[in-house]
């Protein structure tokens, strides 16, 4: 018999569960794991003391304490009014208590509040509003409350704190995208300093004359709008200290460059390339970029590289010059390391003016791309000098990239162990998870796990919480669209590597991903296109060496695919697919001796290699056929 609505209720009574409106806050410890390492019987004392606190706070503001699990506490309220007060109250309470402890033993808690419908049984509270609350938490800063739009309507006017809208998030199992707020806690009834950035809209220039005039008409009303349409820009960031939970990323300096055109008029020109590298840089999730605002006042003045280190707290400067005469235009760039005084990279860049707004945004390109991969290259070099107790979750990202970059299943291994520890200390890093899906990702394709199955679930997972946690950081959408690629899903990957493209162009690591995707599927102008960006930006770049190889070939360009692999192979020698395509290659110019050479080093490095394994990587079936008959060609099975 089927129990009719009355009969429901009276068997959810009889089992103790029931439903109810209520204000739910969910609370964990930051670090909790790695002070327990560090300091097992110290980290319990300072927990215990802080749960005593929180624990009453609750009861104080007429809540209870429905579940906790070690470091984490979940409460209910009837009154959302009480469940903010309460947040803030212990918030604020820990905070003075912290203040008695160096950095690295102070526990903070990130707060996450919600209303919603749950149910209730027994002494748990289950449902959507519960998990709301939860991913809320995970989401908020350390010593911070986020709240949901339905909290927000109802005690906005109530209570006497600002909140800072930070849009809407789509949360794991939950069908609808959250708005969210933050609560502003510095006291002053305004938003605290914030890191993330939205674009700006605005117009790209057509005449030099409009370009001015913009120029002029935001400086008198004190705005100024970075970048272009290549750029798109978001809010540039004055650097500030790094405080408790903030990520210590690198802080470059981007100083105005300098018109060497005899000509002030062309100021507009060197002011602009200026603007547009200080917003592109701003697009690198792992660099801190000091704002226009403040480099600008150095235009005109010599500033040495350790003044800018003292006055700006920045680790590294870009320093330039600008020349145009008639048609063509030169930019010299060096980059300095500003502690020691070293110059790690300098180069000039010279083109003939069709359209400058062209012209520059092309250069910007290359230049930003530049300027990251050696940024990257020298944060690197100081992570892997530093001893492992100063690590921080930023450096142990770094090992973890100089491990994967390894390509060796110990190297994989041990980049995993890097990861978690990043995430350990910071969960709500967005890179570090990145690079853990990464890992795994790498594990399944080059059969380092038992589960590959497994390993390419788990890349998706972590791809999917960086975008949860930062929709703007690349990274996640390039991972993501990777777990597309690697299904076939050409249009899905194309989606996600476009979206990763449109937050930052200038990444080698997206743009070499989108030629990828490209090359895959079928599209091989595309993938030369951006595998020869990449190679402007890096031309160490090693995995896109091979694929632009294989771009060639499928292009009918075998003597460019012969040069280009070559190369390749001669600093990585181990690549099962760049000595394929070689000999197919060859065989096709009549170098019958070296396809051979290079077959029988096909069949050494894999003995179960297969013409139609490498082919089925590829789409279109034209491509398919046409390096199948190459690699047979040159006498591989």
């Amino acid at each position: 018999m089927v129990a009719g609505p009355a009969d429901a209720t009276a068997e959810g009574a009889a089992h103790g569960r029931r439903r109810k409106l209520a204000a739910i806050l969910s609370a964990d410890a930051v670090g909790f794991s790695r002070q327990m390492h560090e300091d097992e019987a110290g980290t319990h004392l300072r927990l215990r003391s802080s749960r005593e606190i929180i624990d009453r706070l609750v009861v104080e503001h007429d809540g209870r304490v429905v579940g906790s699990a070690g470091d984490s506490v979940l409460a209910d309220f009837p009154s959302v009014v009480e469940a903010l007060r309460c947040a803030v109250d212990i918030q604020q309470v820990l905070r003075r208590q912290n203040a008695a402890f160096p950095p690295e033993q102070r526990l903070e808690f990130r707060v996450g509040i919600n209303l919603g419908d749950v149910i209730v049984d027994g002494a748990d509270i289950y449902g959507d509003g519960v998990n709301i609350a939860a991913r809320l938490q995970q989401l908020c800063e350390p010593g911070g409350i986020l709240v949901s739009q339905t909290v927000h309507n109802h005690v906005r006017g109530k209570l006497d704190f600002a909140f800072e809208p930070l849009g809407r998030h789509r949360f794991k199992n939950i069908p609808e995208p959250v708005a969210t707020f933050r609560v502003c806690l510095n006291g002053s009834g305004a938003p605290s300093p914030k890191r993330p950035k939205h674009p700006l809209p605005h117009a790209r220039p057509v005449r030099i004359t409009a370009a001015l005039l913009l120029l002029l008409a935001l400086a008198g009303a004190g705005l100024w709008f970075p970048g272009r349409a290549l750029l798109g820009g978001r809010h540039e960031e004055r650097v500030a200290p790094a405080g408790p939970g903030i990520i210590a990323k690198p802080v470059i300096a981007v100083l105005p460059f300098a018109n060497q055109s005899g000509d002030p008029s062309q100021e507009y020109l060197s002011d602009g390339i200026t603007e547009d590298l200080i917003a592109a840089l701003g697009r690198f999730s792992s660099l801190r970029v000091v704002g226009r605002g403040t480099t600008f006042t150095y235009k005109g003045k010599a500033a040495d590289p350790a003044r800018i280190e003292r006055e700006l707290g920045a680790r590294y400067v870009v320093e330039g010059s600008v020349r145009r005469a008639d048609q063509r235009i030169r930019i010299s760039v060096q980059l300095t390391d500003t502690r020691d005084g070293l110059l790690l990279w300098s180069e000039r860049y010279e083109e003939n003016l069709a359209d400058v707004f062209t012209v520059q945004d092309a250069i910007i390109q290359r230049l930003v791309g530049t300027l990251a991969v050696r940024v990257t290259r020298a944060e690197q070099g100081r992570a892997l000098t530093k001893p492992p107790g100063d690590l921080a979750a930023y450096d142990y990202v770094l090992r973890g990239h100089e491990q994967l970059a390894r390509r060796t299943r110990s190297g994989n291994a041990e980049a995993r162990e890097f990861f978690r520890k990043a995430i350990e200390l910071d969960p709500t890093y967005a890179i570090a998870h990145v690079g853990l899906g990464r890992a795994y990702f790498d594990a399944a394709l080059f059969g380092w796990t038992e589960w590959p199955a497994k390993a390419l679930q788990s890349a998706r997972e972590f791809a999917e919480k960086a975008v949860l946690l930062d929709d703007e950081e690349a990274g996640g959408h390039v991972l993501l669209s990777w777990s597309h690629e690697f299904e076939h899903r050409f249009d899905l990957a194309k989606a996600e590597i476009d979206r990763a493209v449109e937050l930052n162009p200038g990444d080698p690591e997206v743009r070499a991903q989108r030629g990828s995707i490209y090359l895959a599927s079928g599209d091989i102008d595309g993938a030369i296109r951006e595998f020869e960006t990449v190679l402007s930006f890096d031309p160490i770049h090693d995995p896109v060496w091979a694929d632009l190889g294989v771009a060639y070939y499928l292009d009918g360009r075998p003597q460019d695919a012969l040069g280009i692999l070559e190369r390749n192979l001669g600093r990585r020698p181990d690549r099962v697919m760049a000595w394929a395509v070689l000999a197919a290659a060859s065989a096709e110019l009549g170098h019958t001796v070296q396809a051979q050479d290079a077959a029988a080093r096909v069949l050494k490095l894999n003995p179960f290699f297969a013409a139609d394994d490498l082919a089925a990587l590829y789409a279109q079936p034209d491509q398919r056929q046409r390096l199948v008959a190459g690699l047979q060609r040159a006498g591989l099975p």
